[in-house]
């Protein structure tokens, strides 16, 4: 037979391929994905049961010392709703807040436009600036725990020494004094952060900006107004957001300078729901106690992306 007459057979269309090799092209295409996949399950899961825990204990009549845990409904609530110290912590807590995060704007805000002038030195102090807020809050409450001592402060030793005062002043023992005394020493140890970021925005504005205000005949005031201000809105905006909300949780700083005294004097949120969580053990109303609290720091966070509009940034 000749070749023509013969079937021509064609080639074997090539095999799929295999489990194995779907498998490989899998992970190829998603490597980065599941390298990932494990420390972001892990920290959902640090993040997400202390919060679940926290709502589920909020319910109940949990105590550290009975053992007989129960659903109580919203018992918690209501009762922390009903005491009068609640109110007096939280009024306090909107005192300490308020204070520190506007004087640390406001000191943020002058420090960081005179080092952003030419002037001599002005790195090292800007390097110098840093320096309260590098050190741990525990660290600066006890140091300025010693300083504003009645007797051994070194505060008082100055004021005397240059006829400010007659006497020592007991800054952290009289309730009149106590709380500005907290709000100070958190102002020192917080402006440093507003006066950073503002710096960083007033170093990215451009000279031409300054050229065309002051080609225009504006005064410092509205050059500041038009120039400076939009600039750094933002992010005095989103620090404000930050600084609020560490401010309003503060408790190491406070627990260290006055534990909450005198005769609750400087008592905060934060501080009332460890005096009543660990101090009279009731680890279900302390639950329901940062409920609340959460649900007023998101109200307030609310305000401030709407005042600020953060959220057209994000």
């Amino acid at each position: 037979m000749s070749p023509q007459g013969t079937a021509r057979r064609e080639p074997p269309a090539p095999a799929g391929p295999g489990p194995l090799a779907r498998l490989g092209r899998f992970v190829d295409r998603h490597l980065a994905v599941l390298f990932l996949l494990p420390g972001v399950g892990l920290i959902a899961i640090i993040l997400t049961y202390p919060i679940l825990s926290n709502i589920y204990f909020s319910f109940t009549n949990k105590h550290l010392v009975f053992r007989d845990i129960r659903l109580i409904g919203f018992e918690n609530f209501a009762y922390t709703l009903t005491d009068g110290d609640f109110y007096g912590a939280f009024g306090r807590t909107l005192v300490f807040t308020i204070a520190s995060v506007g004087l640390q704007l406001v000191f943020g805000f002058a420090v960081a436009l005179l080092l952003n002038l030419p002037l001599p030195g002005r790195r090292y102090f800007r390097l110098a600036m840093i320096v309260p807020y590098a050190f741990p809050p525990v660290t600066v409450a006890l140091m300025w725990k010693w300083m504003l001592h009645s007797l051994f402060g070194v505060v008082n030793f100055i004021l005397v020494g240059v006829g400010l005062i007659d006497q020592p002043i007991p800054w952290l023992s009289q309730g009149y004094t106590a709380m500005g005394a907290a709000i100070f020493v958190n102002l020192w140890f917080g402006f440093p952060l507003f006066a950073l970021a503002i710096l960083a925005g007033l170093q990215s504005i451009p000279q031409e900006h300054y050229e065309v205000a002051r080609i225009e005949g504006a005064k410092a005031l509205q050059t500041f107004r038009y120039v400076v201000l939009p600039a750094v809105l933002r992010i005095v905006g989103i620090i404000v957001v930050l600084r609020t909300i560490w401010n309003f949780n503060t408790f190491d700083l406070l627990y260290v300078l006055t534990g909450g005294g005198p005769v609750n004097a400087t008592e905060t949120l934060p501080l009332y729901a460890y005096r009543i969580g660990w101090g009279q053990k009731f680890i279900g109303q302390t639950a329901a106690i940062a409920v609340i609290l959460s649900g007023v720091l998101a109200l307030m966070i609310w305000f401030y992306f709407r005042l600020f509009r953060i959220e057209r940034d994000l």
